[in-house]
């Protein structure tokens, strides 16, 4: 441990308290060379990038970042999970929201989609303006690692009332997927600059504009959790 972490201080504790964040994915996509800041929104902050006609502020639901950029704590990170998801039925525009089997009809055309999303970008992570690691291809490389996620749709019935219900749900993660951890402990003392850009150098990310049947757009999230732990005095 002390070889990892450094020896002990007298008179402070180390707390296991995760960062996390949420970013909207812009349904437009994103520009080639462009770069995103997966923690770029705090707390009671509204997001550039969310597509609802009244955007609403972030809550601990999203974030717990007070200051994004900063920290008011120092803070040792040990491994980063990423999410690219569907925001769930009830939260979708009108049209998938209401939709009673929208992963059979209208969802499916976006799909393929998400997972292009997913199989682009890079992401750069920054101390005070100087970049401590590059990860390619974030999404696939830094899972969740909640195992089998099953996200819970609908039900759909067939026309044929003697044939069996079929459950609507995605699979969204291997349940062999490993959590991705740091080579070395992300160290960011308290007040230094940081940031996580997602960027894409190749070309533009995927637009999902109107990839819906109907012409909707869906609703996705780009979330981020630091494992890692607080020292406080």
């Amino acid at each position: 441990m002390q070889g990892r972490f450094g020896p002990k201080i007298t008179g402070r504790r180390p707390i296991y308290q995760p960062l996390y964040a949420s970013k909207w994915y812009a349904n437009a996509g994103f520009a080639k060379g462009s770069t995103v800041n997966l923690f770029g929104v705090g707390l009671s902050q509204t997001d550039n990038d969310d597509p609802r006609a009244t955007k609403v502020a972030f809550t601990e639901e999203e974030t717990n970042i007070k200051t994004p950029g900063q920290l008011d704590y120092d803070f040792v990170g040990l491994g980063l999970r990423t999410r690219l998801h569907l925001l769930p039925k009830e939260r979708q525009v009108s049209g998938i929201e209401t939709d009673a089997d929208a992963i059979f009809t209208v969802l499916q055309e976006c799909q393929d989609d998400l997972l292009d999303i997913m199989r682009r970008g890079n992401l750069r992570i920054l101390l005070n303006g100087v970049v401590w690691q590059e990860i390619p291809t974030p999404f696939i490389n830094c899972p969740p690692g909640s195992g089998v996620v099953i996200d819970q749709w609908a039900a759909k019935n067939d026309a044929d009332a003697t044939a069996a219900d079929r459950d609507a749900c995605w699979v969204t993660q291997s349940p062999k997927a490993k959590v991705y951890e740091f080579p070395d402990p992300l160290v960011i003392p308290k007040g230094t600059n940081y940031s996580f850009e997602l960027e894409f150098p190749e070309a533009a990310s995927p637009s999902l504009d109107n990839t819906v049947t109907g012409s909707l757009d869906p609703y996705v999230y780009m979330r981020t959790w630091v494992d890692g732990y607080v020292i406080k005095p």
